[in-house]
């Protein structure tokens, strides 16, 4: 059960992350990427392959997606790649699968910044009254935007969270928990 959720959730999660130019396709390669490097450095080559896969084939959409888009993505596109990051994260069998925190963590910390967009805009909307479902400029990209950074700052300032959060992954990983 906690798997599905972790499918569906995800996958909606990056389809909702589609709001700027080149924001779900970066986020996704960061995600493919760091899946690669777990899978590479546990020795698991088959993989490995399918997240490099995944991440070079965002790389070559990202050149004409990111902003001013060429090409842009659209909820296909979206919950595809939504459903490829979260269908990685519980591929195993993993090393790491000593505790259930370490299991849990790693795939979350990967993922944070579409994980933690979903939550702030469901809890966000529930608090105005709104359906969740409703679309609106309330998005984490949006916020940064009305802060007074640019489309392309807010895209980079989540690329950049995306990847400060995949760090701690690294570390958390190579170096334990605590």
């Amino acid at each position: 059960l906690l798997t599905l959720v972790w499918l569906v959730g995800v996958t909606n999660a990056f389809n909702l992350l589609d709001n700027m130019d080149g924001l779900a396709a970066g986020i996704g390669l960061i995600a493919a990427g760091f899946r690669c490097y777990f899978f590479l450095i546990d020795g698991n080559l088959a993989r490995a392959w399918l997240a490099g896969a995944l991440a070079g084939a965002l790389a070559g959409f990202l050149v004409f997606n990111f902003q001013p888009a060429a090409v842009f993505m659209g909820d296909t596109g979206s919950l595809f790649i939504g459903l490829m990051v979260s269908g990685l994260n519980v591929m195993g069998p993993f090393p790491y699968q000593r505790g259930t925190v370490a299991v849990l963590l790693l795939p979350v910390l990967i993922l944070m910044v579409p994980l933690f967009d979903t939550a702030f805009v469901t809890v966000a909307r529930t608090l105005a009254g709104r359906s969740v479902a409703q679309g609106g400029r309330d998005h984490t990209s949006h916020r940064l935007v009305a802060l007074g950074l640019s489309e392309r700052g807010a895209v980079l300032s989540l690329w950049a969270m995306a990847l400060a959060s995949g760090g701690v992954a690294v570390l958390s990983y190579r170096y334990g928990l605590p």
